[in-house]
């Protein structure tokens, strides 16, 4: 469909007057779009909880090393830290982590108006001298101020080389702090540039989208997220009964005894008792020691197993006797193997048998598994006994008259 000759007649003597009009448009300057000072602190603010929130784990990590190679490493830690951080946003994306939450980016004003390298890109050159600055200077600040302080150079002589390098120290320290408090007073009135830095460099933070006060949250949610689950991990796991935990998997696990899915090589592992003897005759490491002694005490004293006839128990307890002390059964309780030990022996190991989830504990003179243990009853007058083994074998019953 063509137009009539009288529009396109009259188009064509519109079209000066509105190419004038384009031109003198151009030429005005854009209007100036003012960045919230608010946001840029909040940026360096972020940014260095972000480096603390990352260090703070490393750092509890390595707490089991010793004290003075924490103190070396610390500085180069974090430093560290800092330079992936550097290299994953700024060097990347010409922004940190802090300024993509509040929407802003870095340019470079000078390249802007000079536009040598572009709208605002910001060279490598640049961006490693900014680095430099802000990660390099800081850190070889703080490490020459703690070699100074730890040699002592504020002690020194007036006329020492050390104490003047340390006066030339503070020295720079007061300038930097009085330019720092003139560069935030000016950012202050101009809103321009945070820092010295980068009022030297000409680096200074636009926004990165159209829309202004619009705060993404998205890492702000993952880190308030892996901070619950931390403190629910940190509130959860005193309250687990590890011994209990352990006796109900050992539990588990002898129950696959009786499962017919199981292979046979694996049934036959579980079926493996370790306190068990593969002869026939169990023996315990104190079988010869005499029935007046507790085998528990002489373990925990090292008791050496010196091997007698058992027919001759007395020639043994004289020799036992004349090179190490004796061990008395203390409130004697009996096992269901028959053999004596003190109760708070006995008691001690049965409850650590249970919480290993053993089903019971190795006797130390017959070698068999000790699953109950009864109180010996004193023996009453008129009864007689023969101090031999068997008698003690019955908790329920004295030895017989």
């Amino acid at each position: 469909m063509s137009l009539p000759t009288s529009w396109q007649s009259s188009w064509a003597s519109h079209i000066p007057q509105l190419t004038a009009i384009q031109r003198t448009l151009g030429s005005f300057r854009p209007f100036p779009h003012h960045i919230p000072r608010i946001g840029q602190l909040d940026a360096d603010l972020l940014d260095e909880e972000l480096a603390q929130v990352l260090q703070e784990p490393l750092t509890k990590a390595l707490q089991g090393l010793q004290s003075s190679w924490r103190g070396l490493f610390t500085l180069e830690l974090g430093l560290l830290i800092r330079l992936i951080l550097y290299k994953l946003s700024i060097w990347d994306n010409a922004a940190s982590y802090g300024a993509q939450l509040q929407g802003l980016k870095l340019v470079d004003a000078h390249a802007i108006s000079t536009s040598n390298a572009g709208p605002g890109e910001i060279r490598r050159q640049k961006l490693f001298l900014h680095a430099l600055l802000t990660l390099g200077v800081p850190y070889l600040h703080a490490r020459i101020r703690g070699y100074a302080l730890s040699r002592a150079w504020p002690d020194r002589p007036r006329t020492d080389q050390r104490r003047l390098a340390w006066a030339c120290l503070t020295s720079a320290e007061n300038a930097h702090a009085v330019l720092g408090l003139a560069g935030f007073v000016t950012f202050l009135w101009d809103g321009r540039y945070r820092t010295i830095t980068d009022r030297i460099l000409g680096l200074r933070l636009v926004s990165s989208r159209r829309v202004d006060r619009v705060i993404s949250y998205e890492y702000m949610n993952r880190q308030i997220v892996w901070h619950a689950l931390t403190e629910f991990l940190l509130f959860l796991v005193p309250l687990v009964d590890v011994a209990a935990l352990r006796r109900g998997i050992r539990q588990y696990l002898l129950s696959l005894r009786k499962s017919t899915y199981v292979p046979s090589l694996i049934k036959g592992l579980l079926e493996r008792d370790p306190t068990t003897s593969s002869s026939n005759e169990l023996k315990g490491p104190y079988t010869s020691l005499p029935p007046t002694e507790c085998a528990i005490c002489a373990e925990r004293a090292a008791l050496p197993n010196i091997s007698y006839p058992l027919s001759n128990q007395l020639t043994a307890s004289t020799i036992i006797g004349a090179f190490v002390p004796s061990y008395p059964v203390q409130t004697t309780y009996v096992g269901d193997c028959g053999h004596s030990y003190c109760y708070v022996c006995l008691t001690e190991k049965m409850v650590q048998a249970a919480d290993e989830g053993k089903e019971g504990w190795r006797c130390l003179r017959c070698g068999k598994t000790v699953k109950s243990a009864a109180r010996l009853k004193p023996v009453e007058e008129g009864e007689v006994i023969d101090g031999s083994e068997e008698d003690l074998g019955d908790p329920d019953a004295t030895a017989a008259s």
